[in-house]
């Protein structure tokens, strides 16, 4: 049962008790020769089990801690092992301990009873007796900027731009997890691949719940952010790190670094740069409630084409080989406009057909679409029956697609092509969940419909795609109906 807040008599016993744990602390860290820190160390955050052992600082009056503090807070350290979501003491006491060393080594001196190690028990006391505690989720982002270079808040995200250079970012996320530099295990985070900016999120946890499913709930927001962003902004952003953790220097866990895939050797043979804007809130809005109001039936299934697609073209934009995202978006187009309809037999002929059918617009007429998807389907499936494929051979190909340039690089005219399949997938996309919308639902996902036979009516295919361009013109996002505006390679050397 929650008791309040520890006030009086009982929050003084566990000052003193948490300052004399402090004391002898730093008297076993000194003898193992961990502290003072070295100045060299990223800001002196230290590790149990990395930086020193339990046994250097767990000695009569960490037990003496560890008592007081299942005795005063019941509710949540009685019975962990009993409780679905158990909180231990001893997670606790080491963030408590290392808090006070990032302190005391700001300040040069390690007073158990000083001003640094005073904050850092207030701060315990404080943590434990709040009700709910704050977690933020914090993710490096390549090629994403915000229009003025100021902050913009687009629903449950934070777009923080990257205004300095080496460490701006860095600084930013620590500001909001204070503990975050002991996470990235000494090694400052600083892929390059510019613009730069910080998407951020956060969530509360109650106490005696589990942290790690706040950090969950904030990551999921995140990553709901980039999928919508990639969707309506068709840039080439690509995700570098991710720190998730307390809003506090004491917390029960320590923060966490992801560094993703290929951050360090970033892609930068053609890119397109996105500048989010505040006006942009609604578009995000709309289009993220469109993605979430799609009528898929997830019951029983293990799989369905809309999230597998989903899956696989959020993994184009990350790092790999070209062979692979080829793979990738091919399977996640025909997924989308072949998956669920129960005949799968010429399959490229239907996803020329479909695709140019319902994607056609100005700019980008249907036989442009029809063309280039037959390359690179044709593409696909060479790859995945294990033909044979000379650079003579694909090169050709690449070149028939309508959006590679003449006389590319081989490597940059591939990341073109790449980037064609990957726009058509995304209008795929969005033709497919306008169209399955509720009431109409002229092509739902759960199938139903002979989309052959409505394709190939020129008035029925007009209407399909008329009507899936209007609503997302009504909706205020017209402008993710067409097809991206060309990427450029950040190489090149412009002309004089």
């Amino acid at each position: 049962m929650y008791i309040g807040p520890l006030n009086g008599p009982r929050a003084d016993h566990l000052r003193i008790l948490a300052h004399s744990f402090l004391a002898s602390a730093f008297v076993g860290l000194k003898e193992a020769g961990v502290i003072p820190t070295s100045r060299y160390q990223l800001d002196q955050y230290l590790h149990v089990g990395r930086d020193y052992e339990g046994g250097d600082v767990m000695g009569a009056e960490a037990g003496a801690l560890e008592e007081a503090l299942k005795a005063l807070y019941p509710d949540r350290f009685d019975e962990p092992l009993r409780r679905p979501e158990p909180e231990f003491p001893g997670g606790y006491i080491h963030r408590f301990l290392e808090a006070a060393i990032v302190r005391c080594a700001r300040r040069g001196e390690y007073d158990p009873g000083g001003p640094a190690a005073v904050e850092t028990v207030d701060e315990l006391i404080a943590v434990l007796d709040a009700r709910e505690a704050t977690v933020y989720a914090c993710r490096a982002m390549s090629n994403l900027t915000t229009e003025g270079e100021e902050p913009i808040v687009i629903g449950d995200v934070t777009v923080y731009p990257e205004t300095e250079r080496f460490g701006g970012l860095v600084r930013q996320a620590v500001a909001l997890i204070p503990a975050g530099p002991g996470a990235f295990n000494r090694e400052d985070p600083r892929p390059y691949n510019p613009p730069h900016a910080l998407i951020v999120a956060s969530a509360n946890v109650e106490r005696g719940k589990a942290a790690w499913k706040a950090q969950a709930s904030a990551i999921a927001t995140l990553d709901r952010f980039v999928f919508v962003a990639r969707l309506l902004k068709t840039g080439t952003q690509q995700s570098m790190w991710e720190l998730t953790g307390a809003s506090t220097l004491v917390s029960e866990a320590p923060p966490h670094y992801r560094l993703f895939d290929g951050a360090g050797m970033p892609n930068m043979r053609m890119k397109r740069d996105v500048a989010v804007r505040s006006r942009d809130a609604a578009a995000f809005a709309t289009l993220g409630k469109l993605v979430d109001e799609a009528v898929v039936n997830r019951v029983t299934m293990v799989s369905t084409p809309f999230d597998l697609a989903a899956n696989l073209f959020s993994r184009s934009f990350e790092p790999s080989t070209w062979a692979e995202r080829i793979t990738d978006l091919a399977t996640a187009l025909e997924a989308m406009l072949i998956g669920g309809d129960g005949d799968r037999h010429q399959i490229t002929r239907k996803l020329k057909e479909r695709s140019s059918n319902l994607l056609a617009i100005d700019g980008d007429p249907a036989a442009t679409i029809e063309a280039d998807v037959n390359e690179l389907y044709d593409l696909r499936s060479q790859l995945v029956h294990g033909s044979s494929i000379s650079e003579a051979a694909l090169r050709a190909q690449l070149e028939a697609v309508s959006t590679v340039p003449a006389g590319e690089m081989f490597g940059v005219a591939l990341e073109f092509a790449v980037d064609r399949l990957r726009d058509i997938v995304r209008r795929a996309f969005l033709a497919r969940i306008c169209l399955a919308r509720l009431p109409n639902q002229r092509w739902p996902f759960a199938g139903g419909v002979d989309v052959d036979a409505a394709i190939h009516d020129p008035e029925t295919a007009q209407r399909w795609r008329e009507d899936w361009q209007q609503q997302l013109s009504d909706l205020g996002v017209a402008e993710a109906a067409r097809p991206a505006v060309p990427g450029v390679d950040p190489l090149a050397v412009p002309e004089s």
